[in-house]
């Protein structure tokens, strides 16, 4: 992300949004890839880690004989903190 665009900054949170949202309506290929390129979005560590750790999460959550506990928790919203998606560590709250 710029130095001159914050993070608190309603654009960055939507291109996120919009991001996520692309991920969770197709499988990963040539369609994704078009749809993010339209968006012009610049990829950056914070994104890469906030879908990395939402999507595992979620997938973990799923697994069989699995069930999150305080520990998984906490480690996902020190690792949203880090990132600075706060909206996120709301949402997961």
């Amino acid at each position: 992300m710029s130095r001159n665009m914050s993070r608190k900054d309603p654009s960055v949170r939507m291109l996120d949004a919009s991001f996520i949202k692309i991920l969770k309506i197709f499988n990963w290929g040539p369609d994704v890839e078009k749809a993010l390129e339209v968006l012009k979005l610049r990829v950056d560590q914070r994104l890469v880690l906030t879908v990395l750790m939402i999507d595992f999460f979620k997938w973990a959550g799923k697994r069989r004989n699995f069930q999150h506990d305080s520990t998984t928790y906490m480690a996902l919203i020190h690792y949203l903190k880090e990132a600075g998606t706060f909206g996120e560590i709301w949402r997961t709250i």
